[in-house]
């Protein structure tokens, strides 16, 4: 319990980023691209703390994003 309350303010931080990214990527307001995140596949993998989505960086992130909306799909990027 206490790593998810570690976890919390992280997931904020990013979500807050990105959001802010997508709005301007993508020309939306900014509630329109935080209703759009909060909808997206993306999000659902980037709450689960386990999946370590939320390790990668904002631009890959945001580039993630475009392509589940464009395609429905998220792909993840390649481990080293």
């Amino acid at each position: 319990m206490s790593q998810m309350k570690e976890f919390q303010p992280v997931l904020q931080m990013i979500v807050c980023r990105l959001a802010q990214m997508i709005a301007r990527e993508m020309d939306l307001s900014d509630k329109a691209a935080l209703d759009s995140l909060y909808l997206s596949k993306l999000y659902e993998e980037l709450e689960r703390e386990e999946t370590k989505v939320w390790n990668l960086s904002v631009p890959t992130l945001l580039r993630m994003f475009i392509e589940e909306q464009e395609t429905g799909i998220i792909k993840f990027p390649q481990e080293g």
